[in-house]
């Protein structure tokens, strides 16, 4: 009876890649998320809020009577892999940058980003680009677009310092270690939660857009999720999650209202 049972399970697991027909007919949608992901963009545990991007795809799986599967991987870096790999069908929270469009397709924005200059308390914040190219600069390793966006502002790559998460890159910020980072406005809004001396100067670069990745292949799962996250943009539902998670200073460095 043993050989049935097994040819059953590999016959219902999801292929390796699969489009919006095969996810449908699975039941399942497989999303990769960084194992140190903030709670508040997508929460791992089963207590607690959901976070800001668990909400919106969560909206999305119900919408379709889906079940939502979650691939942890260790590190930010990780999750383009895991999709190329066939481990899941959609990367959440994904930062729009040229280098990124040459290897995935990104859904509808999720998300405006700007990326802000922060410095630790009681310094002065930082108010130009000038300034910033003067200061020790740390990034989260792995966060592509605010590296991109660092050295367009002029700070000298010999400058940057990288760390494995955000709690490592606050702790050299608050100890000297560090001077300055770059956040993105959202980031910025939860961390100021538990770091009050973070403080906020000179926007970064241009806005840009955080939004789910897919594989190139993957068409009709795009347009499903451009439908799905185009019609939420229009309603108040996507304004309340962005201040219940993040605070309504965020909205207004975003420009919105």
């Amino acid at each position: 009876m043993r050989i049935p049972v097994i040819a059953l399970l590999l016959g219902l697991a999801l292929p390796a890649a699969a489009d919006w027909p095969e996810i449908q007919k699975s039941g399942r949608l497989r999303v990769v998320v960084a194992a140190d992901e903030q709670a508040e963009m997508f929460n791992l545990k089963p207590a607690g809020e959901p976070g800001f991007e668990r909400e919106l795809i969560l909206g999305f799986t119900r919408l379709h009577k889906l079940e939502l599967d979650v691939v942890q991987v260790a590190r930010y870096d990780e999750r383009i892999p895991a999709l190329d790999a066939g481990r899941a069908d959609v990367v959440m929270g994904l930062i729009r940058t040229p280098e990124r469009e040459k290897i995935v397709a990104f859904s509808a924005e999720t998300m405006p980003t700007r990326r802000v200059a922060v410095n630790w308390k009681p310094r002065p914040p930082i108010a130009s680009a000038a300034a910033l190219k003067n200061e020790k600069v740390g990034l989260l390793q792995g966060a592509s677009s605010w590296k991109a966006a660092t050295l367009e502002a002029g700070v000298p790559e010999a400058s940057l310092r990288y760390y494995p998460s955000l709690d490592a890159l606050f702790a050299a910020l608050s100890s000297g270690e560090i001077t300055a980072t770059v956040l993105s406005a959202s980031d910025l809004g939860l961390a100021r939660r538990k770091h009050p001396n973070l403080q906020a100067g000179t926007l970064v670069g241009p806005t840009t857009s955080a939004a789910w990745g897919l594989r190139k292949a993957d068409t009709a799962l795009k347009a499903a999720l451009d439908e799905y996250v185009t019609t939420l943009r229009k309603t108040q539902t996507w304004s309340r999650l962005m201040v219940k998670y993040f605070g309504e200073e965020t909205l207004l460095v975003l420009g919105k209202q």
